[in-house]
């Protein structure tokens, strides 16, 4: 049975419809998709994290070195703490 133009151009417009169909699931399925946004999140509080470690060392650092020269000031020489 040979298959006439109708029949042709009838399966054509289905595979291109079911193509679409497709691709519309693909760009759904994207757009739900939270994964990057989760990275960026995660991304965003380890700079935080690291901006306010910054912050920190640099307030504290010379109380910080003071501490540990007194500490290696008492350990060469007992007497003087």
């Amino acid at each position: 049975m040979p298959l006439n133009f109708g029949v042709i151009v009838s399966l054509a417009m289905f595979n291109k419809q079911i193509k679409r169909d497709s691709d519309m699931k693909t760009l759904t399925r994207f757009l739900k998709d939270e994964s990057g946004a989760t990275m960026v999140e995660y991304g965003l509080l380890v700079a935080l994290i690291s901006v306010v470690a910054i912050v920190i060392i640099f307030t504290l650092g010379n109380q910080i070195a003071n501490g540990f020269q007194e500490v290696s000031e008492c350990l060469a020489d007992p007497g003087t703490c």
